[in-house]
């Protein structure tokens, strides 16, 4: 299938599950004003546009697309966004979507987090494999207050760490640590990429504290073990 055309002679529908098709365009579901749900993953979209005025919208699953902006969701009651595995920039238009709880962006090319920075009800974050090369902006994280689902793996500059990872590009490790070590439940691994000494010299006592609570793999589990000794 590869458009929806005639989904306005249903007027009424509130699940649109059109997964699995060629379909380009979502024209025509703009007629659709009691659709709560929209499931249109593993096809070839390239926008969001006919959706704006869906103010019912929860829930939108457009994974596998060629989406690169979503702008258009600026403004809808949207719970939960999944858009993995497309080629979105930028997240602008999310930060007027104050309903959101869960936001899954794994394998995009977002280079940065601050649209998400007034998302008080988000839960769930989901950002591994993007271009977030500046570790600073993680700091707004601590004032989500109910984010309590974190991924972060191979993001930024990355030595192709393994699956669930945070790797700290080296230049505010201890940036990221005070932010991170601020939500409740967190699910990730942090990466050191430099030895001990840099650790020794670049943590005090009150980030190693912190850190112990993280599973720490790579140079610091060495540090770590010198200080057991």
């Amino acid at each position: 299938m590869e458009s929806i055309e005639g989904i306005e002679n249903l007027p009424k529908v509130q699940k649109v599950l059109i997964y699995f098709n060629q379909i380009k365009s979502l024209k025509g579901i703009e007629n659709c004003k009691y659709v709560t749900q929209l499931s249109a993953d593993k096809n070839q979209l390239e926008n969001l546009n006919w959706i704006q005025n869906l103010n019912l919208l929860a829930e939108i699953n457009v994974e596998d697309n060629n989406i690169t902006s979503i702008k258009e969701i600026s403004g809808l009651p949207l719970v939960k966004l999944n858009v993995n595995n497309n080629k979105i920039t930028s997240l602008e238009g999310i930060e007027s979507v104050s309903t959101l709880e869960y936001l899954d962006a794994w394998n995009n090319q977002i280079s940065s987090l601050y649209y998400l920075r007034n998302l008080k009800n988000l839960k769930f974050l989901n950002v591994d494999r993007n271009h977030l090369s500046d570790i600073r902006q993680l700091l707004f994280l601590r004032e989500l207050p109910v984010l309590d689902k974190l991924w972060l793996s191979e993001t930024g500059k990355t030595s192709e760490p393994s699956s669930n990872q945070l790797c700290v590009d080296s230049i505010y490790p201890n940036f990221v640590i005070q932010a991170l070590s601020q939500i409740d439940a967190y699910e990730y691994e942090v990466m050191f990429d430099r030895g001990p000494e840099y650790y020794s010299n670049t943590f005090d006592n009150e980030f190693r504290a912190k850190a112990l609570e993280t599973t720490v793999v790579g140079p610091r589990n060495a540090f770590l073990n010198q200080e057991e000794e």
